[in-house]
């Protein structure tokens, strides 16, 4: 099942594929999305990457927060989801 993880405090000079490199270590990237500010298309610093499994992403939150990326330390946290999960205790976005 495909699974949104959340990154933050990304470099400005961060792009998708050094992210789907970062990842692609842990599991299969299906797509990675830096967001950039409305209006002036600045990157915000953060972005989202669709994993292919759970399990895997679970494993990348576990590993990769507060990893270096181009000199950051990096916040992975699973994306919020609609769908109800219990009894794993990981961080959420909100």
């Amino acid at each position: 099942m495909r699974t949104q993880v959340y990154v933050s405090n990304l470099s400005n000079f961060t792009r998708e594929e050094d992210l789907d490199l970062l990842f692609r270590n842990f599991t299969k990237v299906v797509l990675s999305k830096l967001i950039n500010f409305r209006g002036t298309h600045h990157p915000s610093g953060s972005a989202f990457v669709s994993l292919d499994s759970f399990l895997e992403a679970c494993n990348s939150v576990k590993i990769l927060d507060g990893a270096k990326l181009l000199g950051n330390a990096i916040e992975v946290i699973l994306a919020k989801t609609r769908r109800k999960i219990s009894n794993i205790s990981v961080k959420y976005w909100s």
